[in-house]
């Protein structure tokens, strides 16, 4: 209610009120105007309902229809419950049973709702301490200026305003938000992790050696914050309930991989809760370009639940594993990985029970390792296999052709010519490439179900394996090491597995590039990205519930609302005058093919009616005529229950607005 009424409500239907509906005077032009300050102005489906439900209450919306053909717009808005403010209260009240003191929640609830300052109705001291912390992890800001800009506020605002004198007091006000970590020490030599019977002894049982204390492992759980708010529950739940079914990949849940999951694990299918994950490793470096002799390894998750322009957003990324340097890990890292394998078993075998906010009731949460993401040495390190040598292929294995250079001192793989059809001109051809006729055949892949076009991957495939045959007629045999020769197999990951975009390491080591910032003390490069990566969850997780706050790792497009259309400079509502409106609504319906049949039903009603009039006479009293003739004509056919009248006809048939809001400029398309 604080900010009135929507313009143009004038027709009580919205709440309950009964009785249809009875159109103006003028029956193409009864909408109302649309705001000067348009954000999106072809609105979305919220103004549609709006624009329906002012002509007729008991429309009802088809969501096929309005998304037919184009992406189901399942995004950070449009999930978004219908809250305009701050809803600070309802955020205590889904963590207060996470705090470990009652005074922490007591502290909390008191800066919820203590102003900023004598007066301040916009802010009160938790909103303005979160809005803060929400720029300065969005910007990667140092303490110091963070230090900087909280004296120059304080300085700024009225005297015994409540806004934090330093960084240490705004991080003590959020402490008892913490989700926590485990840390374990490792043995030196990586023979053991001391936890389980290990967890109470001071050296190695194997080797003998100290208990490691100069690089401990790092865990930290993050993904209780996902189920704990509506909308991350409705998000989770997208990949079922409203993707698009058409035969094309666009998410990994159409692949032929998560179809055969499907149909082994009925259980774990129906469970639309159920999570699928995958898992990433790799090596940085956490002193940025300063230094490259200490090593750090992450082991990063993601929710495919989600939607495919959501799945590989920092927002959406968990850090479950950290493990600490400084020298690299290597063939070990099996043993690192032992607390969190135990913990994806434990949630595949018995699942935990959680608190599902979208349905509000308790479930049993289960979950399924669909796939990890490497580089191809960490791919040796996690799986075993040989990654060098004469057969390092893990697709190909022991049908792999390789050459040795005896003066560079490498194996490389030229045989590319046996991954094409068997009559193709390049079998024939001798000097461009090693002296010989390829005879070989490639072993197949494995099989997969044909759920995409066949032939466009097929021919992607055979483009792919031409190409690097012409590369062997003229780059040297050097050029050829296995990162070139795993490119014939990228077009059957894709078969099997879903889009590359959401399988490729580029989100990950864009991640990593924003965590050098984290490091604080030098001496602990670990234990910092870990306070700066739980500090950016907790602002993360409390910016959900302040309102114009940015969600941190979702960046937004420069071009966002641009590629539909925005408005720039010199907005103002222009009402056109009712011949134009008329005129231009009259084109529109004739060029519609939906329309077109009852076009054709008017005409003979005309002809009917007037005889002996000729044809030219007869066409312009339809375009006269036919506008009021076919909203009557729709109007009741929507009172007939059994209707199968679209939405489009039901659009056109309400007609355009009566204004239209002009720019002196505007953009589109970016």
């Amino acid at each position: 209610m604080c900010r009135g009424f929507r313009q143009g409500y004038h027709i009580w239907i919205w709440h309950g009120e009964e009785g249809i509906y009875r159109k103006n005077s003028n029956i193409n032009y009864h909408l109302s105007e649309q705001p000067v300050e348009d954000e999106n102005p072809l609105q979305t489906e919220h103004h549609l309902q709006v624009h329906t439900q002012e002509v007729e209450p008991n429309l009802e919306i088809d969501e096929d229809n309005l998304n037919e053909g184009n992406r189901v717009d399942i995004d950070e808005e449009n999930i978004n419950d219908d809250d305009d403010g701050d809803q600070l209260n309802e955020m205590l009240d889904v963590v207060e049973d996470q705090f470990r003191t009652r005074s922490g929640f007591e502290s909390l609830t008191e800066a919820c709702e203590l102003p900023l300052y004598h007066g301040c109705d916009k802010y009160t001291k938790l909103s303005a301490v979160l809005t803060l912390f929400n720029i300065i992890s969005n910007h990667g800001w140092s303490d110091t200026s963070f230090m900087e800009l909280l004296e120059a506020l304080q300085d700024m605002f009225p005297e015994g305003n409540q806004l934090p004198k330093s960084n240490y007091y705004a991080k003590k006000l959020l402490c008892p938000l913490d989700l926590g970590y485990i840390k374990i020490d490792a043995c030196p030599s990586d023979c053991i992790l001391y936890r389980n019977e290990y967890a109470d002894l001071h050296r190695c049982p194997r080797c003998g050696k100290s208990r490691y204390k100069l690089g401990d492992q790092i865990i930290f759980d993050g993904t209780k914050k996902y189920p704990s708010t509506k909308k991350h529950a409705k998000l989770l739940r997208c990949y079922k309930d409203r993707r698009i079914k058409d035969g094309k990949l666009r998410h990994p849940a159409d692949s032929p991989q998560w179809e055969i999951i499907d149909d082994k694990y009925p259980e774990f299918k129906n469970e639309v809760r159920s999570l699928i994950f995958c898992l990433s490793t790799d090596r940085m470096i956490p002193y940025g370009s300063l230094s490259s002799l200490h090593s750090t390894w992450l082991v990063s998750l993601v929710i495919y639940n989600l939607p495919p322009w959501l799945c590989m957003k920092r927002k959406y990324m968990m850090l479950p594993l950290l493990i600490s340097g400084p020298k690299q890990i290597g063939n070990d890292v099996d043993m690192y990985l032992a607390p969190l394998i135990d913990d994806l078993k434990k949630l595949w075998d018995e699942g935990v029970t959680l608190f599902n906010a979208h349905a509000d009731e308790n479930f049993t949460l289960r979950e399924m390792l669909f796939c990890t993401i490497n580089d191809f040495p960490s791919y040796g390190n996690l799986s075993g296999y040989k990654v060098k040598g004469k057969k390092p292929c893990p697709m190909c294995e022991d049908d792999m052709k390789s050459t040795y250079l005896t003066h560079s001192r490498k194996y490389v793989y030229m045989d590319n010519r046996r991954f094409l059809k068997r009559f193709h001109p390049y079998r024939k051809k001798k000097l461009p490439f090693n002296g010989k006729v390829e005879e070989e055949v490639a072993r197949k892949a494995l099989s997969e179900k044909e759920v995409v076009d066949p032939e466009t991957l097929d021919a992607l495939q055979v483009d792919v394996t031409e190409t690097l045959c012409q590369f062997e007629m003229y780059f040297p045999p050097s050029f050829f090491d296995i990162m070139v020769h795993l490119i014939l197999h990228l077009v059957q990951e894709i078969k099997l597995c879903g889009p590359v975009f959401l399988r490729w390491a580029y989100p990950f080591e864009r991640h990593m590039v924003t965590l050098p910032d984290k490091v604080k003390n030098p001496a602990r490069p670990e234990a910092s990205i870990i306070q700066g990566i739980i500090s950016e969850m907790v602002t993360e997780f409390c910016s959900e519930f302040v309102s114009k706050l940015q969600a941190i790792g979702l960046p937004r497009s420069k071009d966002d609302g641009r590629f539909e259309g925005k408005g720039l400079v010199g907005a103002k509502v222009m009402s056109a005058p009712s011949n134009l409106r008329s005129k231009a609504h009259i084109y529109v319906l004739q060029q519609s093919d939906e329309v077109q049949p009852y076009l054709t039903r008017h005409k003979q009603v005309l002809a009917s009616e007037h005889p002996s009039r000729g044809e030219r006479w007869l066409m312009q009293e339809q375009n006269h005529t036919f506008i009021n003739w076919f909203y009557d004509e729709v109007m009741q056919e929507l009172s007939n229950d059994s209707n199968d009248v679209s939405n489009t006809i039901k659009w056109l048939a309400y007609g355009p607005r009566e204004s239209v809001t002009s720019y002196e400029g505007f953009t589109i398309n970016g």
